[in-house]
């Protein structure tokens, strides 16, 4: 009986890992073009973080920097006031 039991849990367990080995396994179908251009695969999170880093910074000075800290200005007193409108769409502003 105990060799009967030890087989069976040696059978399951081949079957767990055959198993999870197919629930795991995703087929990504790449085109001859894209593989000899090259092809990479990343999680979703680096991704987001490759994105972040490549987005430019940019600095202003002198009278462009002072004309665009007097917009925001602006648009946060007008925020504040009430004053703004929810568009939809650019149509909205006609």
């Amino acid at each position: 009986m105990q060799e009967f039991l030890s087989s069976l849990s040696r059978l399951l367990k081949i079957v767990h890992n055959t198993l999870m080995q197919t629930l795991t396994q995703t087929t990504i179908q790449v085109s001859d073009r894209a593989l000899r251009k090259g092809v990479v695969l990343l999680d979703i999170d680096e991704y987001r973080k490759l994105q972040m880093q490549n987005v430019p910074t940019v600095y202003l000075t002198g009278k462009k920097a002072l004309e665009a800290d007097r917009l925001v200005e602006e648009g946060l007193r007008e925020y504040r006031e009430g004053k703004m409108t929810k568009l939809n769409s650019l149509k909205d502003l006609q």
